[in-house]
């Protein structure tokens, strides 16, 4: 009989331990009289983690519960062990098996070390169990890329390969591609914590066994472009650059170009030349320019005339000491089938036609100062007002200069001795019809002589 008992019993044994680990987690966690319990995670990767615990709402205590309330479970994650208030990300289960429960975590940061601890809310009350820790997965580099084929002027393939991480990482929402710039130092960070890649374009591509091709289009002829393969997370937060590489655009020089911009203050005169065949019929050649030393550009057109192989255009309403960056397109039918390179051209500076000369007459406190305005800019009556004073970002004392026969001079007195002044004359110029404006000539300076004795 005792025989037959201890077979019994034996074969208890052997069907709890067949039923696996958790059961005998489960029977120890309900004898020890655990509630809420944080257990490792099941999957970790770049930018998620799942989360698992174990809940035994019999366990627990009668005065943390209250009739009718539903506990609600969850994990608490945290960037410190210390789990500071303003640190702390609470996500709650979609719902229970028996006495287990997992939470997605997403939007996590590469190779970071994350600290969680599982939770249950008990009307206002939220209990916890175990705090433990786990660190993401490093970024890497999930694709090749080859050389460029198929270069045209504005247009180039490239072939991406894909290693055997690709997959994985890809199901996780981590995007690849090719990364192509005009500098070759924007990819000099393999890994920045920016969404913001300056001078950085990005062509994605999606997962395929059989690799993919990133067609590049919209480049500028005659340019040079750097390029690599790379690797970012969900978030377009974190960074990983391939080797890089290069390639030239076809150069349009020799199809379309601008041959000379004779720029004024507010005019250009520009000519270009075309070699695209006269049977090619509804060409339409447009002047694009632009201004560059502004916060804000705008791009602005004008039709060019076509004679033969030869363009020209009048560009208007430029702005004065400016610079600016042109180039032609060619049309058809409304799309844009051809540009020429870039190139930039700088507007004049009517200050520069205020020929000032230096001080003359020099004494302890005087002086004598002449200028000149050049017919280019400055025509018909016109006065020069005349800045000075001791601080040269500063001129506040003002007077007029007199005109006298082919130039304008003035006589300050009242200086101090021993004293450096600083000067500069300002006319104003008529730039078109209705429309004027002051400008400045440049700055210069003279001592006056110590006093007498």
């Amino acid at each position: 009989m005792k025989k037959n008992l201890l077979l019994w019993m034996n074969a208890v044994l052997l069907m709890i331990a067949g039923a696996g680990l958790s059961s005998c987690d489960s029977v120890e966690k309900v004898k020890d009289k655990t509630y809420i319990v944080t257990n490792q995670p099941s999957v970790v990767g770049v930018s998620y983690a799942i989360l698992t615990g174990e809940f035994y709402p019999e366990n627990v205590p009668s005065v943390y519960s209250s009739p009718g309330y539903i506990p609600r479970v969850g994990m608490e994650l945290s960037a410190t062990e210390e789990f500071r208030d303003d640190e702390i990300y609470s996500a709650y289960s979609t719902g229970i098996e028996g006495n287990n429960m997992n939470v997605t975590i997403n939007g996590l940061n590469p190779d970071t070390k994350y600290y969680y601890r599982a939770f249950v809310d008990m009307g206002s009350m939220r209990l916890y169990g175990e705090k433990k820790s786990f660190t993401t997965l490093m970024m890497q580099l999930t694709c090749d890329v080859g050389d460029a084929t198929d270069i045209s002027f504005t247009t180039a393939s490239i072939k991406v390969s894909f290693n055997e991480s690709a997959p994985v990482l890809s199901s996780e929402g981590v995007a690849f591609g090719v990364a192509y710039s005009t500098n070759k130092n924007a990819f000099s960070i393999t890994q920045t914590e920016s969404n913001i890649l300056t001078g950085i374009m990005l062509h994605p591509v999606t997962f395929s066994d059989e690799g993919a091709t990133a067609v590049i289009d919209n480049l500028e002829p005659g340019q040079t472009y750097y390029y690599c393969a790379y690797t970012c997370d969900s978030g377009y937060h974190y960074w990983q650059f391939g080797p890089v590489k290069s390639f030239t655009t076809e150069s349009m020089e020799n199809l379309l170009a601008i041959d000379t911009i004779e720029a004024k203050f507010v005019v250009a005169e520009v000519t270009g030349h075309t070699m695209f065949p006269e049977s090619m019929t509804g060409l339409k050649y447009v002047f694009h320019y632009s201004m560059i030393d502004v916060s804000y550009p705008f791009q602005y057109d004008v039709t060019m005339n076509v004679d033969g192989n030869h363009l020209t255009a009048v560009v208007l309403n430029l702005n004065p000491d400016h610079r600016y960056e042109c180039w032609i397109s060619v049309i058809q039918d409304g799309r844009t089938i051809a540009q020429s390179e870039k190139k930039e051209f700088k507007t004049k500076n009517p200050g520069d036609y205020i020929l000032i000369d230096d001080a003359t007459d020099i004494t302890s406190t005087t002086a004598v100062i002449n200028c000149q305005l050049s017919p280019y800019a400055y025509e018909g009556e016109t006065s020069v007002l005349f800045y000075y004073g001791q601080d040269k970002n500063n001129l506040t004392q003002l007077t007029s200069m007199v005109h006298n026969g082919d130039q304008f001079t003035t006589q300050l007195t009242g200086l101090q001795p021993n004293t450096t002044y600083y000067y500069r004359g300002s006319a104003l110029c008529i730039l078109s019809i209705g429309y004027g404006d002051w400008f400045f000539s440049e700055i210069k300076s003279f001592t006056t002589l110590p006093s007498e004795p």
